[in-house]
């Protein structure tokens, strides 16, 4: 169930204060600055999308605070937006891009600034948004988005695991002694 503000009620766990915040600010941007631009679709309204903590993207970052993540609907534009609490992300300038890795998919963010909610980070996924005939396509395309990249963060997440179980191979006693490793057999 969504209310006026554009906010999806039924995903409560990931709802902040700053996505309220969020999708309160491009609805004012719709309703002045955008508000009958050709480049807006009339079907779309703005929407807050599949906003989650967001760990993994901090520590490729180098982030020790998880940010935040998710999908942000425009009648103008489908971008991801992100946010962290730590630098560098909080520092990146307007303008000034920045990759992030998210098990191996690579995607570039631009930083921007509105006055009522700091410095964020978007990365651009579709605009204009005219191939959207309503606001349930454009979502489930956003959610769409969002668990491709948690899956590909997941699986990132497993092979790193997998990568350090794998134990190192123990020399012998006298190869290690005489500073000969497993991988090389003595003469």
């Amino acid at each position: 169930m969504s209310n006026d503000a554009g906010l999806d009620e039924t995903r409560a766990p990931w709802m902040t204060p700053w996505v309220t915040q969020l999708v309160r600010t491009y609805e004012a941007h719709a309703s002045t600055r955008m508000a009958g631009l050709p480049v807006c679709n009339p079907a779309l309204r703005v929407q807050a999308v599949s906003f989650q903590p967001w760990a993994e993207a901090c520590a490729h970052a180098g982030s020790p605070e998880p940010g935040l993540l998710g999908a942000l609907i425009t009648p103008w534009f489908l971008n991801l937006v992100w946010r962290s609490p730590a630098a560098p992300w909080q520092g990146l300038a307007v303008g000034a891009s920045r990759e992030l890795d998210i098990g191996g998919i690579k995607l570039g963010f631009i930083g921007t600034h509105e006055p009522e909610l700091g410095p964020l980070a978007c990365c651009s996924l579709i605009s204009p948004m005219f191939q959207f005939n309503d606001q349930a396509t454009a979502v489930a395309t956003a959610e769409a988005a969002m668990d491709t990249l948690r899956q590909a963060a997941r699986e990132a997440q497993a092979a790193q695991r997998a990568a350090s179980s794998v134990e190192p191979a123990m020399p012998a006693r006298r190869g290690f002694l005489f500073g000969r490793s497993a991988a090389r057999p003595a003469p």
